[in-house]
């Protein structure tokens, strides 16, 4: 083999390489308690206006990395204690 194809063999693999780490990188997964909200650039309903936020709940998405960010909202329950004292029924 010539130098020249072993050099562009490596630099495809280096770039293949790269490519793999970046999309793995940015592959998000949400938990079954929490809302994933991705917001940015995240298409068009159906009627052509543009959405401004995609919900994700217990799955996972793909966020570009310069359009797109994440933030999770919490499905946990909250307990609250009520004073039940005098109240009427």
């Amino acid at each position: 083999m010539s130098p020249f194809v072993i050099g562009l063999i490596t630099v495809a693999a280096v770039l293949l390489f790269t490519l793999l780490i970046l999309i793995i990188s940015r592959f998000r997964k949400c938990p079954s308690d929490k809302i994933m909200v991705i917001y940015g650039k995240v298409g068009n309903n159906n009627d052509g206006t543009t959405r401004s936020a995609r919900c994700i709940h217990g799955g996972a998405s793909f966020v570009w990395p310069v359009f797109q960010a994440y933030e999770y909202l919490d499905l946990t329950p909250i307990s609250i204690s009520v004073d039940l004292r005098n109240a009427l029924s």
